[in-house]
């Protein structure tokens, strides 16, 4: 049975105790009222004995619904781990991705020439010297 069904269950299993509470009391009354009818008595005796029958079911379901209430906060419990989980995982891969592009960078600040080849490389360089050497020698 599922907890709502169990609660509203429970709250059935209230109503009816408390209404034999009711027709026991009333039944008591009566028989002091006329004391030596065994008709009333074996009435009383009858609600008396529902009354205590509903006080037992009422304690059953009372533990079932404990019971439901256990595993369902349990289940909370781990839906509520699992998306802690994955929300971890995910902040971890955006700092992992946030640290690739900053090695990235580091690496292009610190060596802007280090994708290009050997001979673009040199081509620069020696373009750089012979520009130098003919604003040195008008």
């Amino acid at each position: 049975m599922g907890t709502l069904m169990l609660l509203q269950e429970e709250e059935k299993e209230k109503g009816e105790e408390e209404e034999e509470a009711i027709e026991v009391s009333k039944r008591q009354a009566k028989v002091r009222e006329t004391p030596g009818n065994s008709e009333n008595s074996m009435k009383l005796e009858a609600v008396e004995t529902k009354l205590q029958d509903l006080k037992t079911n009422m304690a059953i379901l009372g533990k079932e619904v404990a019971a439901a209430m256990v595993v369902v906060e349990a289940q909370q419990q781990r839906l509520t781990l699992h998306h802690l989980i994955a929300m971890v995982e995910a902040k971890r891969a955006y700092h992992q991705r946030v640290l690739q592009i900053l090695d990235q960078l580091e690496e292009e600040v610190l060596f802007p020439y280090h994708g290009e080849s050997e001979v673009e490389l040199n081509l620069s360089v020696e373009l750089t010297q012979t520009h130098n050497e003919s604003q040195s020698n008008p």
